[in-house]
């Protein structure tokens, strides 16, 4: 990510093992760069109303910028250059749009962007990442606050539909060709939904 986005905010990788190649029941493990700044999903309920704005603008940027990271394949990013067995299920939707593959976080929540006021300070938890659809970039849509109750609820419903907005804006804004904006805005193929769903649980 380092090398090609740099204005991702990621953490610096000093090693890492998937396990595979390694001494019988050897565990994966990644050790990375600590950076001591809160969760969004922390400090959310601090921020006034034009920082929920200034902020929900970077969170959107940063969709689109991984939007516009393309691959010529569907694939997983393990550090070995396996498939993650995600990607391999999502192989078996049998009629896939044809549409580009763009780089998805695939756990793209408030506890994992880290900030510094209402700048990003790094985004983290990258183990779900992969080249897939890019209808499937915002299909779920971001929630940037924890729902604990009624209002919370209201407040996350309406700030997942502004930075979906945002991000369809700032698309257009970066000269995105209309049909890669419609895929934006689509919501992803129902069937590949299905298939992510059944091998990422929540």
């Amino acid at each position: 990510m380092s090398k090609h986005c740099a204005e991702v905010p990621v953490p610096k990788v000093y090693g890492y093992s998937s396990g595979l190649h390694s001494e019988r029941n050897a565990l994966p493990f990644i050790a990375e760069q600590y950076i001591n700044a809160p969760p969004l999903s922390d400090v959310w309920p601090t921020y006034a109303e034009p920082e929920k704005e200034v902020v929900g603008r970077r969170v959107a940027e940063l969709i689109v910028r991984l939007g516009e990271i393309r691959f010529d394949r569907l694939g997983g990013m393990a550090p070995d250059g396996t498939l993650a067995p995600t990607v391999e299920g999502a192989k078996l939707a049998t009629s896939p749009r044809k549409e580009p593959f763009v780089l998805c976080h695939n756990d793209l929540q408030a506890r994992n962007i880290l900030m510094d006021g209402t700048e990003m300070a790094g985004v983290i938890d990258w183990e779900f990442a992969g080249a897939y659809p890019l209808s499937a970039l915002n299909s779920d849509g971001f929630e940037a606050l924890e729902i604990v109750d009624g209002a919370s609820q209201e407040e996350c419903l309406a700030w997942t539909s502004r930075i979906s907005t945002l991000v369809v804006e700032i698309a257009r804004e970066r000269a995105w060709a209309e049909r890669d904006v419609r895929l934006l805005e689509s919501g992803g193929d129902p069937e590949l939904q299905a298939v992510r769903v059944e091998m990422m649980p929540v």
